[in-house]
């Protein structure tokens, strides 16, 4: 099913829970019958884990997949409390740009697309449905700073004060607010 098709679907005003995917995953909810984000947040690995040296190895790519783990299992609890329908996820493209080819070259899209694959599934052990939604469909190329800008263009400061986004939450209200039609 195409990612536009199941962006209108998700219209339809069910919970929805917003993902902007990574090591340090950013999280926007919706809950049934909301315009707007209720919550949001970043979910980064577990600090306690990140001090066991034993469990991390020289090799940075066997960190990152337990890094990963960590980021993801707390993501599952966020699902089971706040019980989203959908689970929509940034999917990732590779860019011609300059900046696009270096990260296609250092394998940041191989570990991303792991890092969605991962989130997937947990959506799935949840019930819930997991809508992939193109970067280049709902931000394009736009800078940090634009869908910043385009997020406080429709959200009330009053909201923006309560659910305070940083960083990757930023994204994850900006891909929500794509999929309700709003960005």
């Amino acid at each position: 099913m195409a990612a536009g098709k199941l962006c209108i679907e998700s219209r339809i005003n069910q919970a929805m829970l917003a993902i902007d995917p990574g090591v340090s995953l950013g999280f926007a909810f919706w809950p049934k019958g909301k315009k707007y984000p209720t919550q949001c947040g970043v979910v980064k690995p577990h600090t306690n884990l990140l001090k066991m040296k034993n469990m991390l190895t020289s090799d940075k790519e066997i960190d990152f997949f337990i890094k990963m783990h960590s980021t993801i299992h707390q993501l599952g609890g966020i699902v089971l409390r706040l019980k989203p329908e959908y689970v929509v996820c940034e999917w990732p493209q590779s860019f011609t740009s300059v900046g696009g080819r270096a990260a296609t070259g250092a394998g940041s899209i191989i570990k991303l697309a792991f890092g969605i694959g991962q989130v997937a599934l947990m959506a799935a052990a949840c019930t819930a449905k997991f809508i992939p939604v193109p970067v280049a469909q709902w931000k394009g190329n736009l800078s940090k700073q634009i869908v910043i800008k385009r997020i406080k263009k429709r959200l009330t400061p009053a909201r923006l004060e309560y659910l305070q986004p940083e960083s990757h939450a930023w994204d994850a209200i900006g891909i929500g607010l794509f999929c309700k039609g709003l960005f």
